[in-house]
């Protein structure tokens, strides 16, 4: 998948490559297959992202509906609503995106982070059990994983200071 590449690339923090990519991709496009859209909306959702353009990617992606790359979408609509200060329907659909069987394919590296995105949602919204829930989630899915990790360490300092702060 071109748009894969193109998505990390956009996370590597080459843009610029990434919509190569893209025009590599809009060359290559089926007009008639809509996978090929949905990747194509997708990485213009990656690409606006990384512009700090959360209305554009939501835009790009908001009638997307194509099953095979259902995971990439709610992964990307999550930060496309909490960019645009929705964050009722943010934690929504990144809660469900955390619910999923996101591990072992193309959304691994989104889905096992994504407690952390409900948590910070959460949080802002002043809901500081589902916060609490969702770093826990977090520390269970990594439970055999190295406990100095930066991620880990700085997880398990937020989740007590939420703890000490529902105890007051």
């Amino acid at each position: 998948f071109l748009a894969l590449l193109g998505r990390a690339l956009v996370r590597a923090k080459r843009p610029r490559d990434a919509r190569l990519i893209l025009a590599r991709l809009d060359a290559a496009l089926k007009p008639d297959n809509a996978t090929d859209r949905s990747a194509r909306a997708l990485l213009i959702a990656e690409l606006a992202l990384d512009r700090e353009e959360p209305a554009a990617a939501f835009e790009a992606i908001r009638n997307d509906i194509d099953p095979v790359l259902a995971g990439w979408r709610q992964g990307l609509l999550g930060k496309a609503l909490a960019g645009r200060g929705v964050l009722d329907s943010a934690l929504t659909v990144t809660a469900e995106f955390t619910r999923s069987s996101g591990f072992g394919v193309d959304t691994q590296a989104d889905w096992v982070l994504a407690p952390l995105d409900v948590a910070r949602i959460a949080e802002a919204l002043g809901d500081s059990a589902t916060a609490r829930a969702a770093m826990q989630t977090l520390l269970d899915r990594w439970k055999d994983a190295d406990p100095d990790l930066r991620i880990l360490r700085e997880t398990r300092l937020n989740l007590a200071r939420l703890q000490r702060d529902a105890r007051r």
